[in-house]
């Protein structure tokens, strides 16, 4: 099993960055593989907003196009079996940081569609054998990223 934690504090070893590392210790003690990626050390930026990951047999249908300090994070998320997520309340609301995170996580996986939300998404190890893609019901999070066990717990809806 492989699990991320990603820290949308801007703080390395305060309170989020510390329940983060704790899960992760207790993922590891049961045979985990785990990875804590602090956002505010890496150069990203929110969403662009330039449909690459929309376009229809295009190379990055499904995924963010953009590549900077994100995308090893990003393409990371695709292997992973669970993600765990870590921000502290700014104005209400998760942190800056985390909500450009969040943007390029799901964007690339909803799509514009009657009724809403239908995503296409991953290939042979969490389709089929065929490497088809598979679609997945209304736009939440925990829909958009099928194969990771997302249980949001503790925090206001964030999209």
């Amino acid at each position: 099993m492989y699990i991320i934690a990603v820290n949308g504090s801007p703080r390395k070893d305060w309170n989020t960055a510390t329940l983060l590392r704790k899960a992760l210790e207790g993922a590891a003690s049961r045979g985990a593989r785990t990875e804590l990626v602090h956002l505010y050390d890496l150069a990203y930026q929110g969403c662009r907003s330039c449909f690459a990951c929309k376009t229809r047999g295009g190379k990055s249908y499904g995924a963010c196009a953009v590549k900077d300090g994100l995308s090893p994070v990003l393409a990371a998320t695709g292997e992973a079996d669970a993600l765990i997520l870590g921000s502290p309340v700014y104005f209400g609301t998760v942190t800056g940081e985390m909500k450009s995170f969040l943007e390029r996580l799901l964007f690339p996986v909803l799509t514009y569609t009657d009724p809403p939300g239908s995503v296409p998404l991953y290939h042979e190890r969490h389709g089929g054998a065929d490497g088809q893609l598979r679609r997945c019901g209304p736009c939440r999070p925990e829909r958009a990223l099928p194969h990771a066990d997302v249980r949001l717990i503790g925090v206001a809806p964030l999209l």
